[in-house]
């Protein structure tokens, strides 16, 4: 055990994208799932300073789909008090990604005009509550009328069924937020202001399209692409630890809050698993161990 490191005896896996990906072998070389947990602190190490033996904690890890974890402290966040400690398993990832893509790279502002591609997903559920917070416009895409409702719910000034209605018809975005991939590209560039930027944090439907270059040259448009886990060490400490004193008190004031979809004993990550590749979650999916 390292000096900085604690243990935590897991309470809850937050399952992501990411760890389907993992599983099938689609990820990076070396990869085990389980990239988010909540527990309570069993031991640390000598160095350790920022929690106690016995604190709740939520964390960002690397091999979470354990009974036990370790990790630096630096990764770890305190369990807001006012949510079950299994809930707290739903925030770190999405959180810390939401951060870095809007907030640190698109510099959302609160004149920008915001679109959320799966907006009812666990990263689009806090994209829509963090970009309110600073009153930006929020536009998602969903894919029924049950998740538009929520995504309204949760602080959206408009909601598009993608299944039934095309969102380049909705289009003046200043930022799109996109886990789509391929399919999405043409019509997001399309969909963008003059200026705009489109950040592309995930491939769901696919990893190669056409570029309109054309396009991206006259509306003198921005593409980044990033995931939080990719970055280096000491920015992804520096993220954690804006949560914790910016962020962290939004949630504890119920200004921003998860949304569950359901529990899985870690036995049935299968069935969990199912259910997020067919889209039939809304908001995070936790796994019991």
């Amino acid at each position: 055990m390292n000096p900085y490191d604690i243990k935590i005896k897991v309470a809850a896996i937050g399952l992501n994208r990411a760890d389907l990906y993992i599983q099938k072998g689609m990820y990076r070389k070396g990869a085990k799932p389980g990239m988010e947990v909540s527990g309570t602190v069993t031991n640390m190490g000598k160095e350790a300073r920022r929690f106690a033996i016995g604190d709740k904690v939520c964390a960002l890890v690397e091999d979470g789909f354990n009974p036990i974890v370790t990790v630096i402290e630096a990764m770890a966040l305190p369990a807001p008090a006012n949510l079950p400690l299994t809930h707290a398993a739903a925030l770190p990832e999405a959180m810390a990604t939401v951060y870095l893509n809007l907030f640190l790279l698109a510099r959302l502002k609160p004149t920008d005009s915001l679109l959320v591609h799966g907006g009812t997903s666990g990263i689009g559920i806090m994209a829509i509550q963090m970009a309110r917070t600073i009153g930006a416009e929020v536009s998602v895409t969903c894919g029924s009328p049950e998740k538009c409702a929520l995504a309204i719910k949760l602080g959206a000034t408009k909601a598009i069924n993608y299944k039934q209605d095309d969102f380049v018809a909705a289009g003046g975005f200043d930022i799109i937020l996109d886990m789509v991939g391929a399919p999405y590209l043409q019509k997001n560039i399309d969909a963008l202001n003059p200026f705009g930027k489109l950040l592309i944090i995930g491939l769901i439907e696919g990893s190669k399209a056409e570029l309109p270059m054309g396009k991206l040259l006259l509306k003198n448009l921005s593409i980044i692409g990033s995931t939080f886990s990719s970055r280096p060490l000491q920015e992804r400490y520096e993220i954690l630890e804006t949560l914790r004193e910016f962020w962290w008190p939004k949630i504890e004031s119920g200004e921003i809050r998860p949304i569950i979809d359901g529990t899985f004993p870690l036995t049935d990550v299968a069935k969990a698993f199912e259910k997020m590749e067919n889209f039939k979650h809304t908001g995070k999916i936790l796994l019991i161990p």
